[in-house]
């Protein structure tokens, strides 16, 4: 058995650049972990992924990122990485930290370690924003820059030193709705994107 911590992150900034061709937006944050979480549990068995949880108001079928996370590991592989994932779960759903996305990550780092897959950092990342563009962020975590859909991550190095309040209101918030509700022009976004290595200067000089 592996027990392993998904952490959630906040993002420090979040500038909407632009809406792309496929749907989603291009953005540019800064994607910082903390110590708040879920914590998950995986035990291998012969088939399929079997997930469950202290808690009722989580899907336990296809439709959990846990499960999408195993589907597409065994379709690389060719092989049926059959797993038993235990969710213990914190983390409310819609929060805005990344919940479901830091249980995808574990899960693909469970996987990798449980079977040995041999699999780096860099191919869980590729991997992982086939399932959710916050995934890749949690396969390293700390804290880094995210562009384009978040997928492009550039790690920081300066420390971020703060002391963080996390308040989760009883409101849960899509994603998908919250995008949507983007009303103002995204051709004057645009002309002030900030780039990776403009925001680690700024950390760095202030």
């Amino acid at each position: 058995m592996l027990v392993l911590n998904s952490n959630t992150k906040i993002n420090i900034g979040l500038k909407v650049i632009n809406k792309r061709s496929d749907g989603f937006h291009d953005i540019v944050t800064i994607f910082q972990e903390i110590d708040f979480g879920d914590k998950i549990q995986f035990k291998k068995v012969k088939i399929g992924c079997n997930i469950k949880s202290n808690v009722d108001w989580i899907p336990l079928n296809d439709s959990n990122l846990c499960y999408k996370a195993y589907d597409v590991l065994s379709k690389k592989f060719n092989r049926d990485l059959g797993v038993e994932i235990y969710v213990e779960k914190k983390v409310p759903v819609g929060s805005g930290i990344g919940g479901g996305s830091a249980n995808a990550a574990a899960t693909l780092l469970g996987i990798n370690s449980l079977y040995n897959l041999g699999l780096d950092d860099k191919q869980l990342e590729i991997i992982g924003s086939h399932i959710g563009a916050d995934v890749p962020f949690f396969i390293r975590g700390g804290a880094q820059v995210g562009e384009e859909t978040g997928c492009k991550l550039t790690p920081i190095r300066e420390k971020i030193d703060a002391v963080i309040l996390l308040v989760i209101p009883s409101v849960s918030i899509s994603t998908k709705w919250a995008y949507d509700q983007i009303t103002v022009s995204y051709t004057h976004l645009r002309a002030h994107e900030t780039e990776a290595d403009l925001v680690c200067r700024l950390l760095r000089e202030k």
